[in-house]
Order: C-alpha cells, then sequence, then structure tokens
C-alpha cells in the first residue's frame, strides 16, 4: 500500500465507526413508542383528576399508582409490563367504573386499534377500603329524578345522577364530591331560605364541589341533566 493509500484509509476507518456510534441511538429513537397523553383537571390537597389518552401503540411511563376510580370514556386493551418483567392484558369496556390500586410500578401499552380514554379520580388520602358495593343498577326515569350507585366502600361513593328537564332532586346537604357532566344542562339550587343559584353545566366538564348546605337541585335548561360523581368520605 503506497503512503497517501494508508493516510486515506487511517482518516476513512475512523469515520465509518463515528457514523456507526451515531446511527444506532437514532434508529433505537425512532423504534421508542410514543407516549400516552394526560389532561389534569382538578390538582389539590385531597383529589387529582385526570383524563389518559391512549392512542394505537401509546405507552405509559413506569410509575406506582394511588388509590383510584376510574371511568372508561373509550374501551379498548393495554398491556401492563411490571419491573420483573411480567406482563397482564387488562381490558376496558365503555361506560365501565372501577376502583384501583395502589399499584407497584408498571407499564402500560395500548394494543388496541382505536384510542382508550381513562378518567380517574385519584384520592390523596384514601382510608382503608372494605370490598366494593356494587347495588343493583336503577335505571333512568324520563320524568323524575334518580340516583344510580355505580361503588361504594369506605373511601368513596360513586353514581350517576339525572334530572329530566323540569324536574327536581332530593332536598339534602351534599359532600365535598367530584362532578364530570355526561349531558349538560341549567341547574338551579334551592335554598331553605329561599335563595336560589344557577349552575351552568357543559358536556364533559369536570367540578370540585361541596360540601355544600341542604340545597335542592332543579333543571330549569331544556334538556335532561346526567351527571357522574365521586363522593369522597
Amino acid at each position: 500500500m503506497s503512503k497517501s493509500a494508508a493516510v486515506l484509509a487511517g482518516l476513512l476507518i475512523p469515520a465509518i465507526f463515528a457514523a456507526g456510534t451515531v446511527a444506532v441511538p437514532a434508529m433505537a429513537q425512532e423504534k421508542k413508542a410514543a407516549q400516552r397523553t394526560q389532561k389534569v383537571f382538578i390538582d389539590n390537597d385531597k383529589v387529582r383528576v385526570t383524563e389518559t389518552t391512549f392512542k394505537p401503540g401509546e405507552v405509559s411511563p413506569s410509575i406506582e399508582r394511588p388509590y383510584r376510580i376510574t371511568r372508561v370514556i373509550k374501551g379498548g386493551k393495554t398491556v401492563r409490563t411490571y419491573a420483573d418483567g411480567k406482563t397482564v392484558e387488562r381490558e376496558f369496556k365503555t361506560g365501565e367504573v372501577f376502583a384501583a390500586g395502589p399499584d407497584k410500578p408498571y407499564s402500560a401499552k395500548s394494543i388496541s386499534k382505536t384510542d382508550i380514554v381513562l378518567y380517574s379520580v385519584n384520592l390523596k388520602k384514601a382510608k382503608g377500603t372494605t370490598q366494593d358495593k356494587r347495588p343493583q343498577a336503577t335505571p333512568r326515569d324520563p320524568k323524575k329524578a334518580t340516583v344510580n350507585v355505580r361503588l361504594e366502600n369506605d373511601a368513596v361513593r360513586v353514581y350517576e345522577a339525572s334530572i329530566p328537564a323540569g324536574a327536581e332532586a332530593a332536598n339534602i346537604p351534599r359532600p365535598y364530591r367530584i362532578g364530570r357532566a355526561l349531558q349538560g344542562a341549567t341547574i338551579q339550587r334551592i335554598y331553605a331560605d329561599g335563595k336560589t343559584e344557577t349552575v351552568q353545566w357543559k358536556a364533559g366538564e369536570v367540578k370540585a364541589l361541596g360540601p355544600d348546605r341542604q340545597y335542592k337541585p332543579k333543571n330549569i335548561g331544556k334538556t335532561d341533566f346526567f351527571i357522574y360523581v365521586v363522593e369522597i368520605k
């Protein structure tokens, strides 16, 4: 080999190896799954309320999760992967309500072909919970207010309340709670002293409510009101 050829080879070989070391991380980044997105509605000393969306193939970080109440807005399947390598499939059904946690760290990956949306109320000071009670479902009445309790234990009471247009609900005090409107409406609160207060709800809106003194809610709008509530005990 001539002296000039040897010099050229000496310049090219390190360059080739350098290119290889740059290319590997780039390829690894391309293969890394996208992260799920999470919207935080409320974060205070009692609760953290979130809506988590998994698009197909997206993953969540491997973290511990607290005791929480979750409602499935859009269902689908995920695979959980724990630190020890164990994997567990989980299917979520639209409209399902369940209590979960606290959980040791795991990551979750969507294996569905459509989006998964989970709405969760995470309790920061959950008491020790007894076995969940799931009373018999109460069907919605098109003419009067109804309450359908989905789940109850020592920490929470979870229910759906329906107030048809023009109807009134129970005249009672109400504890601290998180409400999410499934169908919006205009609600008038009527207090014992005759005072009234109007509250507007839009579908999908989330609010922290109470504790409230005794009042009677009346739907003064033109549409039926349907709300999902997690009461904190």
